[in-house]
């Protein structure tokens, strides 16, 4: 598309058809995308953590409440 725009070494597999776009990554993204995607995948190992944490919480509130 007109005025788009594509970093290098971005996977674009078919033609781009939005003007203007800012494309990033493999498979390329939309730059905005990208960069949030990017943040939380390097906080991936702290989120699986308060995930499993918090799931355990869930388990003893639900034994408590069932005993």
């Amino acid at each position: 598309a007109d005025g788009a725009q594509i970093q290098a070494q971005s996977g674009v597999a078919a033609s781009v058809k939005k003007e203007n776009a800012k494309l990033y990554g493999t498979p390329a993204l939309e730059y905005r995308n990208y960069l949030r995607s990017y943040a939380a995948f390097k906080n991936l190992p702290d989120t699986l953590e308060r995930i499993k944490a918090l799931e355990q919480q869930l388990q003893s509130l639900k034994d408590s409440l069932s005993s």
